[in-house]
């Protein structure tokens, strides 16, 4: 059973603490600001837990609130002051959103009744950070508060993670709370090892098991998985050159695995010349799937379209995004690769061992010259 050390008058900040208190988190991120003193004098509260974090800039305290869920999992909590506080964290709302970071963005706003006015620092917050969130919602009663909060916790923590935005107009954030709505706020986790459909997981394997040349093409959405050790595997089985997503924000495939060949280029033409090699490409997490230079239609696809493309992702979204794909398979990476795994075992493809012979070879020769270069630049 759910309890809570609430005081005998209950506050809409409270729900917000309910929250943390239910998903253990402990720590909010922000630059203070008036509409927001209420949350952060919440902090002072022994048995709310949670210390507030002062920093010097709103972009800080969204990156802080960013690496805390990379280091826990669990959702960062950051508190924004109204257009100025959103407009200043926007950049690194930004990086989270791309990153796919779960973040809780609570933002102070003025009074509902004087924002019409167009007060000093009122504007809608919520459209601006609806491009780089989830979800991004004002609230329009203090009632659905709790509603509003549950779903922006879940949804932040739900596959594919990301940035949700909340505004609180000020009134709704020192609202004492009716008897009828004073139950403590649970949030709803959903479980994110969902496991790709067994048929599209079949037709992925025997696609791979015939390859002539295949190419494994790995995106954050494989780092957040947590799924190196099932990619080593498959690189191994199928005898594949491992490259990464342009850009990547994780460290998505050891560097220590003979496999790996770095970074997709950053241009249209090499990044072309580099996959017309193969037949099929497995994109697993991939979701920078464009370069970052220019790109010109009249030179052609980014990749080339003699490549049979096989995508497995948690995130619809970019699952073939710029292309068509033969295979394209909904699920979790790490629980999904292992049943790959065991089809391709079962059934081992042909040209595998050469494939991996020439690629050791291939990596014992890029470490020879890098140790080279050391020796060089060390004397």
């Amino acid at each position: 059973m759910h309890t809570s050390n609430k005081p005998e008058t209950r506050w809409i900040r409270d729900y917000v603490f309910d929250a943390l208190r239910d998903l253990e988190i402990n720590y909010i991120f922000g630059v203070p600001g008036t509409n927001e003193i209420p949350i952060i004098d919440g902090c002072d509260i022994a048995s709310n837990n949670v210390t507030y974090i002062q920093c010097l800039h709103e972009s800080i305290a969204v990156g802080a609130a960013m690496g805390y869920a990379r280091m826990t999992g669990k959702p960062g909590v950051v508190l924004l002051h109204a257009t100025p506080g959103a407009g200043h964290g926007l950049g690194n709302l930004f990086n989270a959103w791309r990153s796919k970071i779960p973040i809780v963005i609570l933002c102070g706003q003025q009074h509902s009744q004087l924002v019409t006015q167009e007060p000093l620092l009122a504007s809608d917050t919520a459209l601006l950070a609806s491009q780089y969130t989830k979800w991004s919602h004002e609230l329009r009663s203090w009632q659905e508060t709790p509603l509003v909060l549950q779903r922006a916790f879940k949804e932040a923590m739900a596959p594919p993670t990301g940035p949700v935005f909340l505004s609180f107009p000020w009134e709704y954030v020192i609202h004492e709370i009716e008897k009828n709505y004073d139950e403590p706020l649970q949030v709803t986790r959903i479980a994110p090892r969902f496991a790709g459909d067994p048929a599209g997981v079949s037709a992925a394997a025997r696609a791979l098991a015939i390859a002539r040349d295949p190419v494994i093409i790995v995106g954050d959405g494989a780092g957040y998985a947590d799924a190196s050790d099932e990619l080593r595997e498959l690189a191994e089985l199928i005898g594949a050159p491992v490259y990464l997503e342009g850009q990547s924000g994780m460290a998505d495939f050891p560097n220590s695995d003979y496999h790996w060949q770095g970074e997709l280029p950053s241009g249209q033409t090499d990044v072309r010349d580099r996959l017309r090699l193969h037949d099929v490409a497995f994109m697993c997490g991939f979701g920078v799937q464009a370069q970052l230079t220019v790109f010109r239609y009249e030179n052609g696809p980014l990749i080339p379209g003699s490549v049979k493309q096989i995508y497995l992702n948690n995130n619809t979204w970019d699952i073939a995004k710029n292309d068509h794909c033969e295979v394209a398979i909904l699920g979790d990476i790490k629980a999904t690769l292992p049943a790959l795994n065991r089809l391709l075992r079962a059934t081992p493809p042909a040209g595998v061992a050469d494939r991996n012979t020439k690629l050791k070879a291939y990596s014992d020769k890029r470490s020879a010259s890098w140790d080279s270069y050391l020796t060089e630049v060390r004397d």
